[in-house]
């Protein structure tokens, strides 16, 4: 019974603790008597869990605790916000958000290579132009070493492409031709400098030929090969940066200075004109590449039922021979030779040899292996040979004669 009247006291005291302090304006000594009365009471009986239904508001040390919990949401809050404009803030480095620079309408594009061994400076100037449509694309090239220059062109047109070695020797591809050099092979600028980078260090904001841009710095330790240096085989000391335009993303302008004991090796790319180039046409020195491609459209007329022209080369120091080559159905040698021996007169043409020819070593020995075709059109001169590959040889100086 004593148990049971001590735990009834305890009880009224926790209902009505809250009441008598707000409502009576007990002092702060009667508060803690209650509250010890609370602390200090009997042992826990059966009757004490009870307690645990009473609301929580009524209960003085619980009212501190809740007021600081309800303004935890107003403190985080305003972090939230802050945090957002961080994500927000100045670029990084990230490949993949950048854009693709052949989307431009057209542009030309500049890239200077400087290579310097023990203080001789090797330089190659490559610049291309590019319209998006019609899509065509030309390269210049100009090599300087030990005081002489040299250089080689190159153009894609409504589907042909055509290149100038440096020793004059033309190269060209007709329209369709799988094997062609693709107009853009050099002109996406994600796939240069920067494509051998893992990360780069924003600089701020800056202009590129009046185009608002993002500016970029990087050195050794962001180049992908950095990994595989090690002390006794150091890195070179890298320098470079780029600007990447605000509007699309793309690359405007790299420059990279790679430095070790007795060699620099410098390369920028800079993008220009920009939406400025109308059209591409080939120069008038060049004018007849056309023209021979036209040639070997038209002897596709002689030659099996669905067979098409796929390239041609013309040496310059050359024995006056162009090397047509053709995409054909009829790959057999036996079959060709069998389509020659019964083809009558076409377009002028007509088979006047089958046999061997000399002086033909190359491109197929004609004078010892395979037999070879000669057919004439007044005073022009054809030879027909087959090595899988069906190869007409426009010999302008009849060169070749039967043996």
């Amino acid at each position: 019974m004593q148990q049971a009247r001590a735990a009834f006291p305890v009880l009224i005291t926790v209902a009505f603790l809250g009441v008598l302090l707000a409502g009576c304006g007990s002092s702060e000594s009667e508060a803690g008597v209650s509250a010890g009365t609370v602390s200090e009471g009997a042992p826990p009986t059966e009757t004490e869990p009870e307690a645990s239904t009473v609301p929580q508001e009524s209960i003085p040390v619980a009212t501190e605790p809740a007021t600081t919990a309800a303004a935890a949401p107003t403190t985080t809050a305003a972090p939230s916000t802050t945090l957002t404009t961080v994500a927000a803030g100045p670029p990084v480095f990230d490949p993949q958000t950048f854009g693709d620079n052949l989307t431009l309408p057209s542009f030309v594009l500049t890239v200077t290579v400087d290579n310097t061994n023990f203080g001789q400076l090797n330089r190659t100037v490559t610049t291309s132009g590019y319209i998006s449509d019609p899509r065509s694309a030309y390269e210049l090239n100009t090599y300087s070493f030990d005081g002489t220059t040299d250089g080689s062109r190159s153009y894609v047109i409504n589907g042909r492409s055509y290149e100038e070695n440096p020793s004059g020797d033309w190269y060209l591809y007709e329209a369709g031709n799988p094997a062609a050099p693709e107009a853009t092979r050099m002109l996406d600028l994600r796939s240069g400098t920067v494509g051998g980078l893992l990360n780069a260090d924003y600089a701020g904001p800056g202009e590129y030929e009046g185009i608002a841009a993002d500016h970029f710095v990087f050195d050794e330790t962001d180049l992908a090969s950095y990994s595989g240096y090690t002390p006794e085989n150091p890195a070179p000391s890298v320098e470079g940066d780029f600007y990447l335009a605000q509007d699309g993303h793309y690359l405007l302008y790299t420059h990279s200075k790679e430095s070790s004991p007795d060699r620099t090796y410098e390369v920028t790319e800079a993008v220009s004109y920009i939406g400025q180039l109308t059209e591409i046409t080939l120069p008038d020195d060049l004018a007849g590449m056309n023209q021979a491609l036209d040639v070997g459209v038209g002897l596709a007329a002689i030659l099996p039922p669905g067979t098409t022209l796929s390239s041609m080369i013309r040496y310059s120091h050359g024995i006056g021979v162009d090397y047509y080559t053709y995409r054909s159905p009829v790959r057999d040698r036996d079959d060709l030779l069998t389509y020659f021996r019964t083809l009558p007169p076409t377009n002028g043409w007509s088979v006047v040899h089958i046999g061997h020819i000399t002086p033909h070593l190359e491109p197929i020995n004609c004078e010892t292996k395979i037999e070879c075709v000669i057919l004439r059109n007044g005073s022009e001169q054809i030879v027909v040979s087959s090595n899988g590959t069906i190869t007409v040889e426009y010999d302008h100086d009849h060169v070749f004669t039967a043996l």
